[in-house]
């Protein structure tokens, strides 16, 4: 079992050249290795937040690297409430809020490939996620520190 702690960040920029891109980091950290990886993406006119989508990714990130190392299961430590319930929806097949099932409705294609690609992944590994304070973040605590 493989224990791994995730993030993500964004940061847009004031650059007229970048004007419709969105630069993000995801990141996770374990005992034996720690990511954190650089990504830009179109931006989406009606999205004015890219966290969830940067902290979703650090998630996928991290259950392909514990494929990767043969674990077959992985527990996630994120301090993103969001991507708590999407991936106990992923795990369900159901999105439920209050007591009544909801139908998934991403802000992004990128949300939904992410999505898509994490239920494909289950097949493989049992994906356990738990929500920790910002304060318990240890990639949180690293990414603030680099100023990243």
């Amino acid at each position: 079992m493989l224990k791994v702690y995730t993030d993500g960040g964004f940061k847009t920029s004031r650059q007229p050249q970048d004007i419709n891109l969105v630069s993000f980091v995801s990141a996770f950290w374990c005992k034996d290795k720690e990511l954190i990886e650089h990504i830009t993406i179109d931006k989406t006119p009606t999205l004015q937040h890219y966290g969830n989508l940067a902290e979703f990714i650090a998630i996928e990130l991290a259950v392909k690297y514990a494929i990767e190392q043969d674990e077959n299961k992985i527990v996630i430590y994120t301090d993103s409430k969001t991507c708590l319930a999407w991936i106990n929806a992923v795990n369900r097949g159901v999105y439920t809020k209050k007591g009544k099932t909801k139908v998934l409705q991403f802000a992004t294609v990128k949300h939904q490939e992410v999505f898509d690609s994490l239920v494909e992944l289950t097949e493989y590994i049992d994906i356990d996620i738990k929500w920790i304070s910002r304060e318990q973040n240890i990639i949180g605590i690293i990414l603030e520190e680099r100023d990243i």
